[in-house]
């Protein structure tokens, strides 16, 4: 079943509309190395930056004070609809290990 969404224009009437959004950092645009990750490791980075937010709440920290967020590779495959090496290759652009270093992965 396909949930409906009613997308309203913004209005002085009515400024605030119920639709939450994601933050964007503009430095992922902006600086040299960031800006060469693709579109979706940097729509990636930033949904995993709003659930780092709950993370927080949750104090779901390692021994260091990370925080850390669970996401799964199904998730990442439903978010763009796309198969498993493409959600892997993505999370990856990301990874410390194999990208820029936004994120330290690890397996559960």
């Amino acid at each position: 079943m396909i949930k409906e969404v009613e997308l309203k224009r913004i209005n002085v009437s009515n400024p605030k509309n119920s639709i939450n959004y994601y933050q964007f950092p503009k430095i992922l645009f902006e600086d040299s190395l960031l800006s060469k990750i693709s579109t979706e490791a940097k729509v990636l980075y930033v949904v995993l930056l709003d659930l780092s937010n709950l993370s927080k709440e949750n104090n779901w920290v390692n021994k260091n004070g990370d925080v850390y967020v669970r996401y799964p590779i199904e998730r990442i495959q439903a978010l763009f609809n796309c198969g498993h090496n493409k959600a892997i290759k993505t999370l990856a652009e990301l990874d410390s290990k194999t990208g820029v270093g936004l994120i330290d992965k690890e397996l559960q």
